[in-house]
């Protein structure tokens, strides 16, 4: 066991104890000695390394770590942090203001000199600690800026986060170059597949709305890929969450040859006062497109659960609306029925359900006249364009007698003067 004595000459060795209250007094004396304060911890090594892992109070870490970004004219190789992005910041406050069930991630601070820290004895790679945190400061961000900049500004409105605490892992690190790949190395996250952040942000007006969807509409339940990009040809999946989250795009605003980001603000204005009614209209749309569908009904009649085959990677290789792009199709027209009428349960009138009705009986296979030679090419290939889904719910909305945005009409007339290009 060493001494306080011990301790400036050796700080950066590991002092051990047999009780966490003989490494508490020692941590303490130290500390007193030094103007510091003894905080708890657990002690672990990696690659050769000390880091501490422990929890701050909010308050106290964005007060006392510094951060050292460069400017965005500033050579970044030396400071320890890349330019701050205030729009980034600026997302995370808000959030930080609007959700009271926020989550933060630990942040990683690096010490510019060893921590003096007194250990419980284990035999396990991880010990209980306790460290002693110096009054100077010299605790650095490697990775966490945008979020402690964020906790000072949601503090201004949310004062009752200071009472809050956030993660802390703290590594000995003096050398400038190697807190720079301690950042690198730290950011290697693979981002989440569109069909996943379906799945795991719920919060997001669409991927709630689009999960409640393939949970409830009775062909969907059991039938969408939830994890992968794409179904698999043999797969007896029909769809992955991000072409049916397109496909409700679809339904709610109606025009696929909109920027992405122009659908998503639209159809979250249209959710905001009535999500649960989008929801109920929908899953009545598809139920009843599937009723009068002869395709889907046999597919909805045979759930994976109850043992019954369907030759799902069949109908896939002959149907349209067992693509992504026919799905497009089919709820773009659906759009213009569900615009027509709105009820305040999510029913749907007698006159929606006998033009749903006719929109299931069209020609669904990929030899469909309405498709040929634009959206579907002569062996069969599809190939969803914006333009060519556009034009096939015009053509499909004509054959129904539903009336046509000028923008479908001005569509048609290109197609007709042949200034669309062909599928190949």
């Amino acid at each position: 066991m060493s001494t306080i004595d011990d301790v400036g000459s050796h700080a950066k060795a590991t002092f051990e104890y047999p009780t966490l209250q003989d490494a508490f007094l020692a941590a303490a004396q130290a500390a007193v000695a030094s103007f510091g304060r003894p905080v708890t911890g657990v002690l672990y090594t990696q690659a050769g390394r000390r880091f501490v892992s422990t929890s701050l109070p909010v308050k106290m870490l964005v007060s006392m770590a510094r951060r050292d970004s460069a400017g965005k004219k500033e050579d970044p190789g030396l400071h320890r942090n890349r330019p701050l992005e205030p729009t980034h910041v600026k997302a995370i406050s808000e959030y930080l203001r609007n959700e009271q069930h926020y989550l933060l991630p630990p942040v990683m601070l690096n010490a510019t000199s060893p921590l003096q820290t007194f250990v419980v004895k284990t035999t396990v790679p991880t010990s209980p600690c306790f460290f002693v945190l110096p009054p100077d400061e010299y605790l650095f961000v490697t990775d966490g800026q945008h979020r402690l900049e964020a906790l000072k500004q949601a503090l201004v409105d949310r004062p009752e986060l200071a009472n809050d605490s956030i993660g802390v892992t703290i590594v000995e690190e003096s050398d400038i170059y190697k807190v720079h790949q301690d950042f690198f190395d730290a950011a290697q996250v693979m981002p989440l597949a569109k069909s996943l952040l379906v799945e795991f942000d719920g919060r997001e007006p669409m991927n709630w709305l689009t999960r409640e969807v393939c949970s409830n509409a009775h062909l969907l339940h059991g039938r969408v890929e939830k994890i992968g990009t794409t179904v698999g040809k043999n797969s007896l999946m029909l769809f992955t969450t991000n072409q049916v989250k397109q496909g409700i795009l679809q339904l709610l605003v109606g025009d696929w040859t909109m920027y992405a980001l122009a659908m998503q603000k639209q159809a979250h204005q249209m959710l905001a006062p009535a999500k649960d009614l989008w929801k109920s209209r929908i899953i009545a749309f598809l139920d009843e497109f599937t009723l009068h569908n002869s395709q889907w009904r046999a597919v909805s009649e045979r759930p994976l659960d109850s043992g019954l085959t369907t030759d799902i990677p069949g109908m896939r290789e002959k149907y349209l609306n067992f693509s992504g792009g026919g799905l497009l199709v089919l709820c773009g027209v659906g759009h213009s029925i569900l615009e027509k009428e709105v009820s305040s349960d999510g029913t749907l009138s007698n006159q929606q359900k006998q033009v749903i009705e006719h929109l299931a009986a069209l020609d669904w296979s990929r030899k469909g006249e309405l498709w040929k030679g634009y959206l579907v090419g002569p062996q069969g290939n599809i190939t969803p364009h914006k333009n060519h889904i556009a034009l096939a719910v015009a053509k499909a909305k004509a054959h129904l007698g539903l009336a046509l945005s000028a923008k479908e009409e001005a569509l048609r007339q290109r197609a007709s003067a042949g200034e669309l290009v062909p599928s190949s």
